[in-house]
C-alpha cells in the first residue's frame, strides 16, 4: 500500500461525508477516535505512534536528507488535550514550524528550483515551464529569477529541449480532444472570439469554425478548454508576466536580432558601426550635421530598445519643405524594419476618425507622415500631445468590446510642409528638426542596400550600445527648428499682440480698454488676411500673454466722462494719479488711433 492511501483520510459511505461534517456533528473527539482507528488499523512502515503528532506537514516521515525519520512514541498527549492545528493564512508568519525566512538559502535553493523547473528549447530564443507546459521569451526568466538567472543560464546542469519535444509535451497536456484546438485557443470569457496562438491573434468564433471543422464542436464542449478573461490578454514588452499561465502576452520580440560573434558576445563597436555606416550618415544629414542634435535623436531611438517597455516621454518631429531628406526612410524604413508588425504608420485618416483606434493595439513604433491638413491641424496637437505622455489607452476596435490598455508606444513625425501642426507655449513634448539638404543618391542607395542586408541588425546592435547616462527622454532640446515652428504657429492673437508690445503697429501700447484694442486687433486682421477671433476669444487668450494684465471692472474718468470697462494694464501707474484718472487719460489718448470700424461702439 502506498504512503498516499496511508495517510488518506478515511472515507464515509453515509452521512456524515467527511471530517468537516463529522466535527460539526460529533465534536472533536469523534474525529480524534477515527483517526486514531485509521492509522492503527494501516499496515504501515513506519513505526506510527496511537497519538497523532504535534507537527505534521508535507515532509511526514522524512528528513532534510530525503531518509526515513524515526517518530517518537513515547510521546504521550491526553485524550481531553486533543486539539486541530490550524494552518496560518497565506499572509501570516507561523509562530512554529515554520519555513525558512526569505533570504536563508534562498540563492541556491531558487537556482536548484530553475534547473529543475526551466529548459532553453533548442536552436531559439524560447524558455519552456516543465511543471506548467507553459512557452515563453527566456529573457522574461530575467524579472522572475533576478539574479540568480546568470548563474542558471550558464549552468551545466541547465536542462535543454527539443522543438518536437516541446510540441509533444503541448499535445499531451492539451488531451486527445480537439488537440490542434486545445493546443492553440484559448476562449475569451464573456466575448465572441477567441484567441489563437498559432496566429498570436484574435479570431472570431466563424474564423474558427472554418480553421477547425472536425474540432471546433468538441474543443467548446470540452470542460478542460483553455479560457481566460479579456483583459489578461495584453501587450508587454517588459515580458514581466510572460511566464504566468493566466495571461496571455502578445508580444513575440522585435524584427532584428543583435550580432554576435562565435562567441555569443555582442561584435566590437567598430564593426558594428561600418554594417550600418550609411543609415548613420543618413541620420548626421537629417541633423543638419549638428552633433547634439544628432546626439539627442539617436539616445531617443536607442532609449526603449534599451529599455523595453519604457515610453519616452517625447516625440520627433521633422518638418522641412526639402523632400527626399530621408525622413520617411528612417522612421519608416529602418524603424520599421526594427519593431516589425508592432511599427504603425499612420495618416491623417487615423486622427481624424478617433472612434476606432485599432492602431494603437499592440504599437510600440508610431510613425506618422503627413498627418495633418489645414481643416485639422488645429484640432489635432491636444491628441497628440495625450499620447505622447499616456500611461494608458482605451482601445476601440470594431466589434470588439472596449479595453484599457498600458502605453509603450514611442512616437515620430515627418512632413514636407513647414507648419505640419501648430505648437503652443513651450511645447515641451517637441523634439523638432528641419533638414536642410536632400540626400545624395549614392547614400541613399547605401542605406537601401544596408536594409536589405543586414544593416538593421548591425543599426539595432549598434543602439543597444550607445551611452544613455545623461539621456532624459522628457525634456528634448530647443532647436531652431522648433523656435521658428513655435513662432509660425502662433494664432493672429498672440502675432497681433507680439508687434503691438513691440510697437510695429500704429497704435500706441499703453494701458487701454479691451473693447479699443479688440477694434484695433481687428483693423490689423483685415490688412494682414489673418483670421479674426471673437471678442470673447480675444480677451481670454490676453490672460495667457505674459506682460498683460487684464483688470476686471476698472472705474476710469477723463474731464467730465467716466464709467467703467474692462482694462488691459500695461506698465506701471505714474506716481501722484490714481487708477481711475490713469486709464482715463490712457483710453484717451489711445482713441485717437482706434479705427472707425463699422462695429465700433463707445463702452
Amino acid at each position: 500500500m502506498s504512503e498516499e492511501e496511508i495517510l488518506e483520510q478515511p472515507q464515509s459511505n453515509s452521512h456524515p461525508s467527511d471530517f468537516n461534517d463529522l466535527h460539526v456533528m460529533s465534536g472533536l473527539a469523534e474525529v480524534r477516535a477515527q483517526i486514531e482507528s485509521g492509522i492503527s488499523t494501516q499496515c504501515s512502515a513506519f513505526a506510527v505512534s496511537p497519538n497523532p503528532l504535534l507537527q505534521a506537514d508535507h515532509v511526514l516521515g522524512m528528513t532534510s536528507a530525503g531518509e526515513e525519520n524515526q517518530i517518537v512514541t513515547d510521546q504521550v498527549i491526553p485524550k481531553d488535550d486533543f486539539s486541530l492545528d490550524f494552518a496560518p493564512a497565506m499572509n501570516q508568519v507561523s509562530e512554529s514550524g515554520g519555513q525558512k525566512s526569505q533570504g536563508d538559502g534562498e540563492k541556491p535553493d531558487k537556482l536548484q528550483d530553475a534547473l529543475q523547473r526551466y529548459a532553453v528549447i533548442a536552436c531559439s530564443n524560447d524558455a519552456f515551464d516543465l511543471k506548467t507546459k507553459h512557452k515563453f521569451k527566456i529573457s522574461s526568466l530575467k524579472h522572475t529569477l533576478s539574479a540568480v538567472f546568470k548563474h542558471w543560464y550558464t549552468h551545466e546542469d541547465r536542462k535543454t529541449i527539443e522543438k518536437d519535444e516541446v510540441e509533444q509535451l503541448l499535445v499531451e497536456e492539451a488531451g486527445f480532444v480537439a488537440p490542434n484546438m486545445s493546443k492553440n485557443c484559448v476562449l475569451l470569457k464573456g466575448e465572441t472570439f477567441l484567441y489563437d496562438k498559432s496566429l498570436n491573434r484574435v479570431v472570431a468564433w466563424s474564423a474558427a469554425q472554418l480553421m477547425y471543422p472536425h474540432e471546433y464542436k468538441k474543443w467548446i464542449e470540452s470542460p478542460t478548454r483553455s479560457e481566460i478573461d479579456y483583459e489578461k490578454l495584453i501587450f508587454d514588452p517588459t515580458r514581466k508576466i510572460d511566464i504566468d499561465p493566466n495571461y496571455i502576452n502578445t508580444f513575440e520580440g522585435y524584427s532584428v536580432n543583435e550580432l554576435l560573434d562565435q562567441d555569443q558576445k555582442r561584435l566590437e563597436y567598430g564593426i558594428t558601426r561600418s554594417r550600418c555606416a550609411g543609415i548613420l550618415k543618413m541620420i548626421w544629414s537629417l541633423c543638419n550635421g549638428d552633433l547634439d542634435i544628432e546626439q539627442w535623436l539617436i539616445q531617443w531611438l536607442a532609449y526603449p530598445l534599451q529599455n523595453e517597455g519604457q515610453k519616452a516621454h517625447s516625440a520627433v518631429l521633422m518638418a522641412s519643405h526639402i523632400q527626399g531628406s530621408g525622413k520617411t526612410t528612417l522612421f519608416e524604413k529602418v524603424m520599421g524594419g526594427i519593431y516589425g508588425k508592432y511599427h504603425r504608420v499612420i495618416t491623417s485618416q487615423e486622427l481624424e476618425s478617433p472612434q476606432f483606434n485599432g492602431w494603437l493595439n499592440n504599437a510600440a513604433f508610431i510613425f506618422g507622415e503627413e498627418i495633418a491638413t489645414n481643416a485639422t491641424k488645429y484640432n489635432v496637437t491636444p491628441y497628440l500631445n495625450a499620447l505622447i505622455t499616456a500611461k494608458s489607452v482605451t482601445i476601440n476596435e470594431k466589434q470588439r468590446p472596449q479595453k484599457q490598455v498600458p502605453a509603450y508606444f514611442n512616437m515620430a513625425f515627418a512632413s514636407n510642409e513647414n507648419i505640419p501642426f501648430p505648437l503652443h507655449g513651450e511645447a515641451r513634448r517637441w523634439f523638432v528638426i528641419a533638414p536642410e539638404s536632400k540626400l545624395d543618391e549614392k547614400l541613399s542607395e547605401q542605406v537601401y542596400a544596408e536594409i536589405a542586408g543586414d544593416g538593421l541588425d548591425a543599426f539595432y546592435t549598434y543602439l543597444l550600445c550607445v551611452d544613455l547616462d545623461n539621456f532624459k527622454h522628457d525634456k528634448p532640446p530647443i532647436t531652431d527648428a522648433k523656435r521658428l515652428l513655435l513662432n509660425a504657429s502662433k494664432r493672429s492673437i498672440e502675432v497681433f499682440i507680439d508687434e503691438w508690445v513691440a510697437g510695429e503697429t500704429k497704435y500706441k501700447c499703453i494701458s487701454c480698454k479691451a473693447k479699443q484694442l479688440y477694434d484695433s486687433y481687428k483693423e490689423w486682421a483685415s490688412s494682414s488676411l489673418e483670421h479674426k477671433y471673437s471678442y470673447r476669444k480675444f480677451t481670454e487668450d490676453l490672460k495667457k500673454i505674459d506682460g498683460i494684465k487684464l483688470l476686471e471692472k476698472q472705474r476710469w474718468r477723463y474731464g467730465r466722462e467716466e464709467g467703467q470697462s474692462l482694462i488691459i494694464s500695461i506698465g506701471d501707474r505714474p506716481d501722484g494719479k490714481t487708477d481711475m484718472d490713469w486709464y482715463g487719460e490712457c483710453a484717451n489718448d489711445f482713441e485717437k488711433g482706434v479705427p472707425d470700424v463699422l462695429d465700433k461702439r463707445v463702452v
